[in-house]
């Protein structure tokens, strides 16, 4: 997402293979180095752990709190077993998840502080339960705002594409869609990106931002702080998320405000950003990561096209089945129907 710019560090570069488990939970590392590093920063802080159990106490309070704060039933279905109640998510892990860790740059307490603003923004914002509930104002903001989930990269990264220039504010504003209103959209989707499209806590995402139409007034105003925003909760609630970033078809002052910017972006995030001019070269920097029958034909590929995608009909269908569940509508027959209804038996990956 256009966000992914702002906020993005080091992956490893080989794939995540082995998993450790530890003080109850599960982590995933790269190699034993990257085992080492993280039971190192640990050690450092184990005395520290063992005698006051912060961390424990914060996320054990957290988790309790979300979970009566934010119930995964609509308003009428009230408790118990009901078939079209949602099952809770699986609480926060108790040890430091290793995204947090990095994030913070391998500071345990760093780390800590990070994971502990995320477990209260999650349930400041409801979302454990953001995926659940009816969004009225999804139609509009996707017909006005150009973004998709589009399969898979080569390495099996969850592939999304966005179209700034394509934004349509006027007709949003029209519609009563303000700006809270696109941001808790923009925190559905990014949370339906890690929950239904990608569940393991180790991926990463592959992001094309299509800069085609873009003019220089479009950097000011509610563009920027759209963007600003969601860079924000991004970059602090969803660490280590961003695999590879192509920013393509650039106008041509673009270089002109990304040297401004690129000397404050670190060299790892630097890394990951390949900038694109020109539509013959499009295809080719794709190809790199995708493969051609996943890549869109609006882009020389051969899958079916943006707004098409099997990710993308998903996420559809969680809205429509939403909708009519708020409405009392109980076709869909919930996790006792024959078949169970897939988003009334959908169980989050986490809840962090």
């Amino acid at each position: 997402m256009l966000s992914e710019l702002s906020f993005t560090s080091e992956i490893p570069k080989d794939e995540w293979t082995m998993t450790s488990s530890f003080c109850g939970g599960l982590l995933c590392f790269a190699s034993d180095d990257e085992k080492d590093l993280y039971f190192d920063a640990l050690e450092r802080e184990v005395q520290t752990e063992c005698s006051d159990g912060s961390l424990r106490n914060s996320v054990r309070e957290s988790s309790q709190e979300s979970l009566q704060a934010n119930s995964t039933a609509p308003a009428d279905e009230g408790s118990g077993d009901n078939p079209f109640r949602n099952p809770p998510p699986p609480p926060p892990p108790d040890e430091l998840p290793l995204r947090f860790l990095k994030a913070g740059k391998d500071d345990v307490q760093e780390g800590k502080r990070r994971y502990a603003a995320t477990l209260q923004w999650r349930k400041e914002n409801g979302m454990d339960t953001i995926l659940v509930k009816p969004h009225p104002q999804f139609e509009i903001i996707k017909k006005s705002y150009p973004h998709y989930y589009h399969q898979r990269g080569r390495n099996g990264s969850p592939v999304f594409f966005e179209q700034p220039p394509k934004t349509d504010l006027k007709a949003m504003r029209k519609a009563g869609v303000s700006m809270n209103d696109l941001l808790h959209h923009y925190a559905m989707i990014t949370e339906f990106g890690w929950q239904f499209v990608e569940r393991s806590d180790s991926g990463r995402s592959i992001f094309i931002i299509d800069l085609e139409g873009m003019r220089m007034r479009d950097f000011v105003g509610d563009c920027v702080d759209y963007v600003r925003q969601c860079s924000k909760f991004t970059g602090q609630h969803y660490p280590e998320r961003a695999g590879f970033i192509f920013v393509i078809n650039v106008p041509f002052w673009f270089q002109t405000i990304w040297n401004v910017v690129k000397p404050m972006v670190d060299e790892v995030t630097l890394q990951k950003i390949d900038i694109i001019r020109g539509k013959d070269k499009v295809l080719e920097a794709l190809l790199k990561q995708i493969p051609i029958e996943n890549i869109p034909p609006e882009y020389g590929g051969n899958s079916m096209p943006l707004g098409q995608s099997p990710q993308e009909k998903l996420l559809r269908n969680l809205m429509e089945h939403n909708a009519k569940r708020a409405a009392g509508d109980r076709s869909c027959g919930g996790r006792t129907g024959s078949p169970s209804c897939q988003f009334c038996s959908f169980v989050p990956a986490r809840s962090y």
